[in-house]
């Protein structure tokens, strides 16, 4: 009786694991290739003005940056 149970349960998660299997292959290749490069500028143009200001933000962009990050937080 109890080795049943067991046999049955045992059957029971292998057809779990068997029927979770991915069918597809959800991830290729080409997913992982970049086509463009995002270039960023972290808290402006650090090094060019003072960190997070419009200065900053304004040296970032003449520079070519794409995406301006900000280390802002409410005090």
């Amino acid at each position: 009786m109890v080795i049943n149970r067991v046999v049955r349960n045992s059957l029971a998660l292998l057809f779990l694991f068997v029927s979770c299997q991915a069918t597809q292959k959800t991830m290729t290749a080409s997913a992982y290739q970049v086509k463009e490069f995002d270039t960023q500028g972290h808290r402006g143009a650090r090094g060019l003005a003072p960190e997070n200001t419009f200065p900053a933000m304004k040296a970032g962009l003449d520079a070519g940056v794409r995406t301006l990050e900000m280390d802002v937080v409410i005090t």
